[in-house]
């Protein structure tokens, strides 16, 4: 690479850095082609999240000055950068499935989200989040319980009216037999 398409590198990988919800770095040291083909089909069945391997000293480069500087000190040694403009957790949940088989060939360094970095850790426990779907239909439910406990204590209101209707006539036929 020349001077011009480094420079070109360093700029279109500040732009994605810049433009991604979530960012994760990882050790890709132990995998062999045919599983960073596994996870990239894995990974391109979503249009958001692009997996690839990087250079370290470009990549360091785009994070400087930047909030993501701290993400610096991990571009060391074979680094592979996962990037989604979609939902977080989905590529959270993506890697870590494909972590639970494939453990050793891929190793969790940091990521970046919602403006802070993340540990391993993190993003372990942002995989177990119920996806921005999951939540909203969640929150939906959790809006619509009242409404329905309200409109059914209404619809008792006329049946209990009526039953108290039916036993008193039951009572007066009763009385007048």
């Amino acid at each position: 690479m020349n001077r011009t398409e480094k420079q070109s590198f360093v700029d279109e990988m500040a732009g994605k850095f810049r433009d991604s919800e979530l960012l994760i770095l990882a050790d890709y040291t132990g995998m062999s082609v045919g599983m960073m083909n596994s996870l990239r089909r894995k990974l391109d069945a979503d249009d958001s999240i692009e997996f690839r391997v990087v250079k370290n000293t470009l990549c360091s480069l785009a994070v400087d000055g930047t909030e993501m500087e701290p993400l610096g000190q991990h571009f060391v040694g074979p680094t592979a950068v996962l990037l989604t403009r979609g939902d977080p957790v989905t590529a959270a949940k993506l890697l870590q499935e494909f972590l639970k088989s494939n453990a050793k060939a891929l190793r969790i360094k940091a990521g970046f989200y919602g403006g802070r970095p993340l540990s391993a850790e993190d993003i372990v426990a942002l995989s177990k989040l119920p996806s921005r779907e999951e939540l909203l239909g969640q929150l939906l439910g959790t809006l619509q319980a009242p409404m329905r406990q309200f409109v059914s204590v209404l619809a008792g209101l006329p049946q209990k009216l009526l039953g108290t209707l039916a036993a008193y006539r039951e009572e007066l036929e009763g009385k007048s037999s």
